[in-house]
C-alpha cells in the first residue's frame, strides 16, 4: 500500500477527532464571567458567603485564605450563607536525624470539616 492510499483514511480520522471540538466550542463560557441573561457572576455569589471565626490559629489561617479566594480580596459583600470553619492539624515527623535523633522534616496535615447555611438561619445548604 502506498502513502497516496492512506491519505484519504488519516483526513477522516482527522475530521472524526476534530468534530467533537469543533461541535462543543460554541459551549464553552469561562466560569468566571458574566452571564448574558444579567443575573449575578459567580464572583458575586462566592462573596456573599461568610465564614465564620475559628478558635485555632491554624484555622484562622485558613478562614483568610478562604475568605480571599471567595472574595478576591474586596470587601466581603452582604451576606447570604454563612459557612462554618473547623479545621484540625496534625504533625508527623517525617525524617529524622540519626546522628543527633532530632527531626529534619515534619509534615503538618490539615483535615477540616464545614457547614453552609443561609444567613438567615433557615434549613443547611451543605455538609
Amino acid at each position: 500500500m502506498s502513502s497516496l492510499d492512506q491519505r484519504p483514511r488519516r483526513i477522516a480520522l482527522l475530521a472524526l477527532a476534530l468534530m467533537p471540538t469543533l461541535m462543543l466550542g460554541g459551549c464553552f463560557r469561562p466560569m468566571y464571567a458574566t452571564p448574558a441573561d444579567g443575573g449575578p457572576a459567580l464572583t458575586e455569589k462566592l462573596a456573599a458567603i461568610s465564614v465564620d471565626l475559628t478558635d485555632s490559629r491554624v484555622g484562622q489561617q485558613v478562614r483568610n485564605n478562604l475568605t480571599f479566594g471567595l472574595t478576591g480580596g474586596s470587601g466581603p459583600a452582604a451576606p447570604r450563607y454563612n459557612l462554618h470553619l473547623r479545621v484540625v492539624s496534625t504533625l508527623d515527623t517525617a525524617i529524622v536525624n540519626s546522628r543527633v535523633n532530632t527531626p529534619e522534616i515534619d509534615v503538618v496535615i490539615l483535615s477540616g470539616t464545614y457547614t453552609l447555611t443561609p444567613a438567615d438561619g433557615s434549613n443547611l445548604v451543605l455538609l
